[in-house]
């Protein structure tokens, strides 16, 4: 017994204080009202628009490639947490199927709650529910901190800024969901350091809506489209810096519009790595780029076209990463 309470005790102290790169354990909202969001259209040109004359065939599609997803990630032994409305709520939760934009978590019991662009996403912040089914779960919340009321502006979580989390660094790109006021705050107000703030471009001249369609950042690697980033010296910053913790494998801007660098590297429960990603991802990485994260991870690959095509957004965006510490 002893051996046994001295062994969970040193785990929840190293859960707690080491930083990690990669969760082991991730949060997904189930989708029960997800449909083609206009009002966040605007800015994110991923998003188009269906036939939607049979709407019950659509439902069914989306909620088929999310339990497919899920069902996908608990078989390479990771850990899925999911937000889910026993009760109807008052809105439509139309995109609550990407989470990670409302809320992030780290080693020390925080949940931390960011202010979002569009006005019909604000019904899904509900920490204290979210609170609720990770506690249920083991998992051990200290404290809440909301940014909404403490940032000068639009912060999307950790769509708008990427976590180096063994360097305690940020990268984000500016655009109308990461406005440089409420990245300055956020920087102020918490332990991290700006590691390169950089401006994107699409092929219409367009600000790409989130850092993480444009970078992702494993352990060891980091994917890059370079080619969204049209100011050069900007664009050697950036490489320059990853370079020096990461083999950097650059993308080009057809892959990135492919959601190539919407990938998200996580731990099994077993220790091992994973890189996650959608089917339509997997199928336009070349080659050498395929041999070059296999090197660091295996790769799964998922397919959710509906969800992308509708969504304007991947595999990572429906990921929130959970790094609380756990009752053992």
């Amino acid at each position: 017994f002893y051996f046994y309470y001295l062994h969970s005790k040193v785990t929840r102290m190293n859960s707690v204080l080491k930083p990690r790169q990669c969760a082991n354990s991730v949060i997904v909202a189930r989708p029960h009202y997800f449909k083609f969001n206009s009002e966040t259209a605007g800015d994110n040109l991923f998003q188009n628009i269906v036939d939607m004359e049979n709407s019950e065939n659509f439902k069914d599609k989306v909620m088929h490639e999310f339990n497919r997803c899920v069902t996908s990630l608990r078989e390479v032994d990771l850990h899925v947490s999911i937000l889910d409305d026993i009760h109807p709520p008052v809105e439509e939760l139309i995109d609550s199927l990407f989470p990670n934009n409302w809320f992030s978590t780290d080693r020390f019991g925080v949940i931390k709650v960011f202010p979002m662009l569009a006005s019909n996403r604000q019904a899904e912040v509900r920490p204290e529910y979210l609170r609720a089914l990770l506690e249920s779960e083991g998992f051990i919340v200290n404290e809440i901190i909301d940014y909404r009321v403490q940032l000068n502006g639009i912060l999307e979580g950790t769509g708008s800024i990427v976590k180096d989390h063994t360097n305690s660094t940020i990268y984000a790109s500016l655009s109308s969901r990461c406005e440089w006021e409420a990245l300055r705050s956020f920087k102020e107000l918490s332990p991290w350091n700006i590691g390169c703030c950089f401006e994107t471009s699409d092929r219409r001249g367009y600000p790409i809506y989130h850092t993480n369609v444009v970078l992702s950042l494993g352990d060891k690697f980091a994917v890059l489209c370079d080619q969204a980033i049209p100011d050069l010296e900007d664009r050697k910053i950036l490489i320059e810096r990853l370079s020096k913790h990461r083999e950097v494998i650059l993308i080009s801007m057809k892959q990135m519009e492919q959601f190539c660098g919407n990938i998200l590297e996580v731990e099994s429960l077993t220790g091992e790595s994973l890189v996650l990603m959608s089917k339509r991802a997997f199928e336009n990485f070349n080659d050498n780029q395929l041999v070059s994260l296999q090197k660091f991870a295996r790769i799964v690959a998922i397919p959710i076209p509906t969800i992308e095509d509708v969504g304007g957004g991947s595999i990572r965006c429906m990921l929130a990463e959970n790094f609380l510490p756990r009752n053992v």
